[in-house]
């Protein structure tokens, strides 16, 4: 698995998750530029990327999930990833 699968995966369950299309979401996306990315959503994100990977994230982590660019980098952390930027 590489920093870019996760990546793809990661904007895969946003878009699932926030029902959107993938190409609305970069990297820089947030609460703040997506509506359905609320209280609730964040936490059902955060429990759909558990289930995928198997992982549990502290709640320092959540707090930390602020963007897809964070979400994605402490997912490719957590699974020890090789970073391919």
């Amino acid at each position: 698995m590489t920093n870019d699968t996760v990546k793809e995966e990661i904007f895969e369950i946003i878009s699932d998750l926030f029902d959107i299309a993938q190409q609305e979401i970069t990297s820089e996306s947030s609460p703040d530029t997506l509506s359905a990315w609320d209280s609730l959503g964040h936490m059902r994100l955060i429990t759909a990327i558990e289930e995928k990977y198997g992982l549990a994230f502290s709640p320092e982590e959540q707090v930390d999930m602020l963007t897809v660019d964070l979400v994605v980098e402490i997912v490719v952390e957590k699974l020890g990833v090789v970073r391919t930027r």
